[in-house]
C-alpha cells in the first residue's frame, strides 16, 4: 500500500489507474484507487474515466481530471459508452458529444455532479436520471454509447 501511496503522490491517481488496469485488471485498479486508499496524496482533484464497454467495463478508452475548463476531441474516437467519475468535484459538468466539435445538433449527454463519490459509474450516456450523486441528461438524435468523439468539462 505504502508503494502505491507513493507512486500516487509521484504520479497521480489517472496514470496509476491505467497502469494498474492494464496489467491486473479493472477490479484491481478500481480497488486500489479508493478514497480510502488515497485520501491526502496524488492531484487534488478527481478523474473522469471512460469506457469501452458499458457499466465501467472493457478498457480504458481515455482518463481525464475533473478540471474545469477542458474541451477535446476523444482520442480514440467513436470508443465511449460509459463513465467512471472517481472523487469528482461536486459541481462538475461533464458533457460528452457525437459531434467532434461538440454541436449540439447531434447527440450528447449531460453529467451534473451533485456529491462526489469514490466511484460512481455512469452505466450509459444514453439514459436521463438523477440520483444522490448526479443528474444525466441524454439528449437523442440516434445514439451515443461507442460514439463519443468529445469530451467538456467544466
Amino acid at each position: 500500500m505504502l508503494v502505491l501511496k507513493s507512486l500516487t503522490a509521484r504520479f497521480g491517481r489517472s496514470l496509476i489507474a491505467f497502469g494498474l488496469t492494464m496489467l491486473l485488471g479493472q477490479s484491481v485498479a478500481t480497488r486500489t484507487l479508493s478514497a480510502e486508499d488515497t485520501e491526502g496524496v496524488g492531484s487534488p482533484g478527481g478523474d473522469v474515466v471512460l469506457y469501452e464497454g458499458n457499466g465501467g467495463s472493457q478498457d480504458i478508452v481515455a482518463v481525464y481530471t475533473d478540471t474545469a475548463g477542458q474541451e477535446t476531441k476523444v482520442d480514440p474516437n467513436d470508443e465511449a459508452r460509459s463513465s467512471k467519475l472517481m472523487l469528482v468535484r461536486e459541481g462538475a459538468t461533464i458533457t460528452v458529444f457525437d459531434d467532434p466539435d461538440g454541436s449540439k445538433e447531434d447527440d450528447y449527454c449531460v453529467i451534473r455532479v451533485k456529491k462526489p463519490s469514490p466511484e460512481y459509474t455512469v452505466n450509459s450516456f444514453e439514459r436521463s436520471y438523477e440520483d444522490e450523486y448526479v443528474i444525466v441528461s441524454y439528449v437523442r438524435k440516434n445514439g451515443l454509447d461507442g460514439k463519443v468523439s468529445r469530451i467538456k468539462i467544466e
